[in-house]
């Protein structure tokens, strides 16, 4: 299932977004690296293609000729959103916001 990586809403469609095309959910960017296959944030310049330039900013638009939309099984979604939601909390406890 191809999902934002901001919201986890399913993208629908048969083609992969436009450079400017966002999420109708969240209005996050649909066409940058961390919806990429590619990306991976324990390889080099968080990116497994060796060709590709590198992006500064993994959630804004990429131009990149090899995305390619990752698929997300609603399991990895859920942790996913886990995940951040524990991090966010752990940082609300840190700089005590109520």
């Amino acid at each position: 299932m191809q999902c934002c990586h901001h919201c986890g809403a399913e993208w629908d469609r048969r083609r992969k977004p436009g450079f400017g095309e966002r999420c109708p959910a969240c209005d996050a960017h649909l066409r940058c690296c961390l919806n990429c296959r590619l990306h991976d944030p324990h390889a080099a310049g968080q990116c497994r293609s060796s060709t590709t330039e590198r992006v500064r900013d993994k959630d804004r638009p990429s131009f990149c000729e090899e995305f390619v939309f990752v698929e997300r099984t609603g399991k990895e979604r859920s942790e996913e959103r886990g995940r951040s939601e524990t991090a966010r909390e752990k940082l609300g406890r840190l700089f005590n916001d109520d």
